[in-house]
């Protein structure tokens, strides 16, 4: 039940004008948004990529990221931008993560606290920003509102009002069935609660509408977020996740829609828009630098041939010119190192994910709404085989650590070190 194959689609980018797939036509570039409660844990960032790249998204922001500090890093082919705290509980936080063709057009990133960024993205006819957030929860303060909502227009300050400005996330507000001229229209569900008043004061303040309740969907497609007490006969499922435009470019939203199907451990959707517009590349692309794998000169026996043939280097004509004699140590040294060590293979961050994990999340998500006792079960198999991957690695990664001590190996042990501390960080979510 657990063995499926499952091909992982790519994203493919072109030079100077980037024209994104995913919609009616090559010029719709899809931005979602997604409450993923927590990236810290091991397998989640690489399930959230996974199921972001199947649904053909370009830039996905993620509440509750759990991530502290701020950063930005690429993984799966993606770059992930970061905004938290320094807290060591490991709660609020925001991200976006941007697909491969996306990466070339970001112009800035501004990490703003552990409740608000912003990623201001290159585009035609108009530049694009983004702001992504996740609000304090309804038994919060009036003042931790107030302050949320600050913090929004603080960051608004950065944008101009002829660009796209797109406020995107989960808001724990409720603004319910009711239409508010060029806000809200009659496609919303539940009951407006006080932070939906407020959410609406604040677009109706900063000219923006609200673009999830203009589209006559079905409530399954709709609703962002499923209470624990939801059941068969009591269903308790809200609004509360929204993506909001100003208004001059509310033309430009083509479709909104969540999707249930979308699987991460989380009770909220995967909530998507389709946006006509294209983006321009910001700096020339370069191409990625072929690196030779060295590490495989740790091998005794690779060392040993290669050593054998560099030592042809002794053979050379010593009488030649210098250029000459230049020009056949350069053919000597590379024609070894592409034949015997070859090149790197770019792996993504999360070294420890096996393609055996990747289909059981694929496993898991046909039972997401439909079975939940086989899709716990599939769950708990996945987080069983992740710790087991996960440790595997580590294990190897501190046995080579150990080898580079006892062979006083400075340089390369501090590098070793570095390298797995650095990618054990990002990957621990």
């Amino acid at each position: 039940m657990c063995e499926t194959t499952n091909k992982r689609p790519s994203v493919s980018g072109k030079s100077r004008v980037l024209r994104i797939p995913g919609g009616e036509t090559k010029q719709h570039l899809n931005i979602a948004t997604w409450n993923v409660q927590s990236l810290f844990e091991a397998g989640k960032l690489a399930n959230t990529i996974k199921e972001m790249k199947r649904l053909s998204t370009n830039v996905l922001g993620v509440s509750e990221t759990w991530w502290p500090d701020v950063g930005e890093f690429h993984s799966e082919e993606t770059k992930v931008y970061y905004s938290g705290n320094k807290s060591t509980r490991h709660r609020q936080g925001v991200g976006i993560i941007v697909s491969k063709n996306v990466i070339k057009s970001v112009q800035q990133f501004i990490p703003f606290s552990d409740r608000a960024l912003l990623l201001k993205i290159n585009a035609k006819p108009i530049s694009i920003n983004i702001i992504q957030v996740y609000a304090p929860t309804a038994d919060s303060s009036n003042s931790d509102i107030e302050s949320f909502y600050s913090e929004i227009s603080e960051l608004l300050k950065l944008t101009k009002r002829h660009e796209m400005n797109i406020i995107m996330g989960d808001f724990n507000a409720k603004i319910g069935t009711g239409k508010v001229e060029n806000i809200v229209r009659p496609f919303a569900l539940g009951t407006r609660n006080d932070r939906g008043e407020r959410l609406i004061q604040f677009c109706q303040e900063e000219d923006y509408k609200i673009t999830n309740t203009w589209f006559s969907l079905p409530p399954r497609r709709l609703y962002t977020w499923k209470s624990p007490q939801d059941t068969t006969g009591n269903i308790v499922r809200n609004q509360i996740d929204f993506i909001l435009i100003n208004k001059r470019f509310s033309t430009s939203v083509k479709s909104v829609s969540t999707y249930p199907g979308a699987d991460v451990p989380s009770d909220h959707n995967l909530l998507l828009a389709k946006f006509k517009i294209k983006l321009t590349v910001t700096r020339p692309q370069q191409p990625r630098k072929k690196q030779l794998d060295l590490d495989k000169l740790q091998n005794s026996e690779t060392g040993a041939q290669t050593a054998l043939e560099i030592a042809r280097l002794r053979s050379l004509n010593v009488g030649s010119t210098n250029i000459a004699l230049w020009n056949q140590t350069k053919e000597i040294l590379n024609s070894t190192s592409k034949r015997i060590l070859g090149y790197k293979n770019f792996t993504p961050k999360q070294k420890w994910m096996t393609e055996e994990i990747f289909n059981l999340m694929e496993q898991r998500r046909k039972y997401r709404g439909k079975n939940d006792a086989t899709y716990k079960q599939i769950h708990r198999c996945i987080r069983r085989k992740i710790r087991q991957a996960k440790s595997e690695w580590l294990t190897r990664e501190c046995e080579e650590l150990e080898r580079l001590q006892r062979t006083h190996d400075t340089f390369a042990l501090h590098k070793k070190i570095k390298q797995t501390a650095g990618i054990y960080r990002y990957n621990i979510s």
